[in-house]
């Protein structure tokens, strides 16, 4: 069991969470944000640096040297900031600006899912056609368009604007998932299935937790930014608009005619924020969708074949500086089968190649007849006639 790669995975990704959110509620130059993110960046280097020392690591980190490997988690990890990160912001929209009920609410974003069936069916057919990394990277492309579409949305835009970038980020979701799953299996060998698999979930998981944390605390920050002096209300009221949305619109309703101000100043600061965190998350997207284009591999078996050529074989005592051979071992080629001393006289049977070559199949049809009587042996029943060889020579 590798304790300290698990003490540190968990410290790197709970200290840069937390970091985020407190960052947008304290300030970011406060002391233990600032701690949070150095625990954050020495954990992930703790992790690194024993992770090649150790002969069986949690998670191997010569793993991220593979092309395909890599790809996939960058394109997973984005994907599921973007759609966690929306669902936390987008379903704000849907009832604080739109109206909706929650049921309302929930229904509305049954199209995504609408979408992402067809285009993971067409996933498949569109990669044989043309290449894993350009359908990868215009899933994200798609992905981070639908996040920009709605940075244009408004306090009038109606669910049909907002429904735009559903379908676009949709047909993202769709291609991307698909891609970037099977760039990680692809990459490792059957004997490391298991791995990729857990890599798989795990930028999933790490991927919903970022995502909500820094769209979150982007919407945030600018929701605050947004709003005018609160002097006129009471402290708790002035608290409970600067803590959320949805707290400022219900202090709004019970100001009765007064609080009409108050309730436009709160959803233009909405707007503020929700278009502040739908633009940092698509530059994210774009980022990445333009690094798996530049660098994922262009199939998904060519991941392992062409990684395993650049990377040396060490094993687990090796120098910790070289990159193991994790491509499954090529099937090395059977021998011939010997032919049988009792019915192939020596004659008849095929001189030794030198190693590394194999008999030509074609030896029969260049065998000559030998005018020797070859030894008769009964084979099913049936009497070898003089010159005549059993066809297993």
């Amino acid at each position: 069991m590798d304790w300290s790669g698990t003490l540190f995975t968990a410290l790197a990704v709970g200290t840069l969470v937390y970091g985020i959110i407190e960052g947008s509620e304290q300030g970011w130059t406060r002391p233990e944000v600032l701690a949070s993110f150095a625990v954050s960046a020495f954990s992930l280097v703790a992790y690194a640096v024993l992770g090649l020392r150790n002969s069986h690591p949690l998670l191997d980190p010569h793993l991220f040297g593979l092309r395909g490997f890599r790809a996939g988690s960058i394109a997973i990890l984005t994907q599921f900031m973007a759609v966690f990160g929306f669902f936390f912001v987008g379903l704000q929209f849907l009832q604080l600006i739109l109206g909706y009920s929650p049921l309302k609410s929930a229904v509305a974003l049954v199209p995504v899912a609408a979408v992402v069936l067809p285009a993971s069916t067409l996933t498949p057919r569109l990669v044989q056609r043309i290449g894993l990394k350009f359908v990868m990277s215009a899933g994200l492309f798609l992905l981070a368009g639908g996040m920009f579409w709605l940075t244009r949305l408004h306090e009038d835009s109606g669910y049909t604007a907002f429904l735009v970038g559903l379908v676009l980020a949709g047909i993202g979701i769709g291609l991307t998932s698909s891609t970037g799953t099977s760039a990680i299996v692809g990459s490792l060998g059957p004997d490391r299935q298991g791995v990729a698999s857990a890599m798989n979930d795990t930028t999933r998981e790490v991927g919903a937790a970022v995502g909500i944390a820094v769209m979150g605390s982007v919407f945030s920050d600018q929701y605050r930014s947004g709003l005018p002096a609160l002097t006129g209300l009471p402290g708790d009221a002035a608290e409970a608009v600067r803590h959320s949305a949805a707290g400022g619109l219900e202090v709004a309703s019970q100001l009765g005619a007064q609080g009409a101000p108050l309730a436009q100043a709160v959803r233009d600061a909405f707007m503020s924020g929700f278009t502040s965190a739908m633009g940092v998350v698509a530059v994210i997207l774009a980022l990445a969708a333009l690094l798996c284009l530049l660098r994922a591999p262009r199939h998904a078996d060519d991941a392992a074949e062409t990684d395993a050529t650049d990377t040396e074989a060490t094993g687990p005592d090796s120098d910790p500086g070289t990159e193991p051979d994790i491509s499954p071992a090529p099937t090395p080629p059977r021998p011939p089968p010997d032919p049988d001393p009792l019915t192939c006289p020596p004659s008849a049977q095929p001189a030794a190649l030198p190693a590394g070559r194999r008999h030509p199949r074609s030896h029969r049809q260049e065998r000559r007849p030998v005018p020797i009587t070859p030894i008769l042996r009964p084979t099913r029943r049936r009497t070898l006639v003089a010159g005549e060889w059993p066809l297993s020579c």
